[in-house]
């Protein structure tokens, strides 16, 4: 992806602040759209837009609003490429969602960094159980299978996984430590 006039500096400090905020606006990508396809299409076109006008972001901004902004002009978009029909919703109401999604960004920073702290507090084999399930994607029979437990039984650690992340979450979010 070359850039007239862009520096292996820009290149660098491009990719530095993209994959810094990559999941945040991926997230925010997917809260607008209904498949997780058409989120990482949106995700990887966004990427481009944002490197092609790199120079004109403003280095002492925020990043992550500035492409929140871009991602949601790639949203829409994709909105207005969308057979009207499918639509479940009005544009003004679309626009509603994507407004509370970008005011509700500062909650959600807050929340993701205390779920990464407080992972770091769960021990190997619940560690290990979130990873099959969620960067593998594999279903809690796969999982089942695979650590040789009934699938109630990974549901129930699943679970309890779950609320002890949330009340760790809830905590640190409040102010406290966990």
């Amino acid at each position: 992806m070359n850039r007239p006039g862009a520096t292996s500096e820009d290149y660098e400090a491009f990719v530095e602040l993209l994959m810094a905020h990559q999941r945040r606006i991926l997230g925010f990508i997917r809260s607008q759209v209904r498949s997780l396809d058409d989120a990482e299409d949106l995700m990887q076109q966004t990427s481009i837009v944002l490197w092609r006008k790199f120079d004109e972001f403003d280095r002492a901004s925020d990043f992550a609003a500035w492409a929140f902004r871009i991602a949601r002009y790639e949203v829409l978009n994709h909105w207005s490429k969308e057979d009207v029909q499918r639509r479940v919703f009005s544009q003004r109401t679309l626009d509603q969602l994507a407004d509370m999604a970008e005011a509700m960004r500062p909650e959600f920073d807050a929340r993701q960094s205390a779920l990464q702290e407080c992972m770091k507090h769960l021990d190997g084999s619940n560690r290990e159980l979130l990873e099959m399930r969620y960067s593998q994607s594999l279903s809690p029979k796969s999982i089942a299978e695979r650590i040789g437990q009934s699938v109630w039984a990974v549901y129930r650690s699943l679970q309890r996984v779950h609320t002890s992340l949330m009340t760790c979450i809830e905590r640190r979010v409040a102010g406290g430590r966990s």
